[in-house]
């Protein structure tokens, strides 16, 4: 889900910007520094690993107190007062997000799904119960008994079954998905459902 947090930091301004205006200097570096990094909400009623959020866009940014210098650093630092759109996953939060890959990878094979910025895993075991063929080549898998099919491109609704964020390489989290629910799966699937109740 995306939401707005606030939150604060210090942010490094290196010697050779210290000539340009500061205030769009400030911004630029922080927008480098926070954008696309992991920080943690203040909720103790969460799970350690589902508070941790991915700042997505800087809305906000404010200084705070007077820049300062540390002893061997050419630079400045400032401290700054930030609003930013993350967007975070808990676990058993239904999303919805778009298949982009079909793919047989190591011991994985299934769907990789994004939702927002992140890429999820829909493990074939958590897609249909139903024995699957995957076509990598094509970009398909097929149920054999159902014959649903889910293709690239194909817009889904899943369950998260598991998060792990990495906060230092925010782009190699882990977030499981599942479909097997009754009302989750593809959403061609759910429509063609409603259809036949009528």
């Amino acid at each position: 889900m995306f939401l707005r947090v606030r939150g604060e930091d210090t942010v490094r301004i290196p010697p050779y910007l210290l000539g340009e205006d500061f205030d769009r200097v400030l911004a630029v570096m922080a927008k480098m520094r926070l954008e696309g990094s992991v920080q943690a909400l203040d909720m103790e009623d969460i799970e350690e690993e589902e508070r941790k959020v991915l700042l997505v866009q800087l809305l906000d940014l404010e200084p705070v107190g007077d820049p300062f210098l540390v002893h061997g650093d050419g630079a400045v630092y400032q401290r700054v007062r930030y609003e930013a759109l993350a967007f975070g996953v808990r676990r058993e939060e239904v999303v919805e997000g778009e298949v982009v890959e079909i793919t047989k990878r190591g011991r994985f094979q299934g769907a990789i799904v994004r939702i927002g910025p992140l890429n999820a895993y829909l493990s074939s075991s958590n897609i249909l119960d139903d024995r699957l063929n995957i076509d990598v080549k094509g970009q398909m898998i097929v149920g054999r008994e159902t014959k649903k099919v889910l293709k690239k491109d194909d817009q889904v609704r899943a369950r998260v079954v598991y998060v792990k964020i990495d906060e230092s390489r925010p782009y190699r989290s882990v977030v499981g998905l599942d479909m097997r629910t009754p009302g989750l799966g593809a959403l061609k699937w759910l429509q063609e459902e409603r259809r036949k109740k009528k």
